[in-house]
């Protein structure tokens, strides 16, 4: 009966909500904003020819797949008109002091469609994280909800047409990558890089416990600026 409890109890303890929202900003020379509701995939065009590729991939915890829950909602204005799509994916199996990382590739080229970059550009990657305890306890015994900025580490690593891939780096935060124009003729034109985005949950939050845990969201976002060399 006891063991039946304590792994209740523990159930309870580790009920953190991981909510992946991936919000992108692409703009042209015009500082336009731009983005895409009806493809899931996350491609995107930028006037008629500049062409960005971006593919989720897994999230992991610990270095083992977590299987999450996808979840697509809206926001809209008062008119009724959807301004802002908000994608996440939900698990209950984490618990504090996991590492978290989330897997995504950017290309020039869509293989399976055929869509490909035309014009030379750049872009560039950032993460930020908040962790946030509806019922974080402080030392008086008393309650309330709290909010941590959580730093993320985010790392990259070049994949070539022949599929052979280099070394995972550290991204700088002021680092621009190359989107060039992509020729099916010529290799070297070809672009895709892996992205790893790294957060250790409990790492800046020493004093939380468990307890802390119970329905708490740690919100992790993703911005991508893209634009071309003109």
């Amino acid at each position: 009966m006891l063991k039946s409890i304590l792994k209740t109890k523990k159930i309870l303890y580790v009920f953190l909500y991981v909510v992946f929202v991936f919000v992108v900003y692409l703009t042209s020379s015009t500082l336009a904003k731009y983005s895409t509701k009806q493809d899931p995939s996350g491609n995107f065009n930028i006037g008629d020819k500049l062409y960005f590729c971006y593919e989720r991939g897994d999230l992991y915890r610990n270095n083992q797949v977590i299987i999450g829950v996808p979840i697509n909602e809206y926001i809209y204005d008062e008119n009724g008109k959807v301004i802002e799509e908000v994608r996440r994916i939900e698990t209950m199996n984490v618990a504090p002091a996991d590492t978290l990382t989330y897997h995504f590739s950017v290309a020039n080229v869509n293989e399976a469609t055929g869509e490909q970059n035309g014009v030379a550009g750049y872009f560039k990657i950032s993460a930020t994280s908040i962790l946030s305890m509806p019922a974080y306890r402080n030392p008086d015994g008393t309650s309330q909800a709290k909010t941590w900025n959580i730093a993320c580490t985010i790392s990259y690593r070049k994949v070539y047409k022949n599929g052979t891939k280099t070394q995972f780096k550290n991204l700088t935060s002021d680092a621009n990558i190359d989107l060039p124009v992509y020729d099916e003729n010529d290799d070297n034109t070809f672009m895709k890089y892996e992205f790893q985005v790294y957060v250790v949950l409990d790492d800046q939050v020493r004093a939380s416990s468990d307890d802390d845990y119970v329905d708490a969201t740690s919100t992790i976002y993703l911005f991508i600026d893209a634009t071309n060399n003109d």
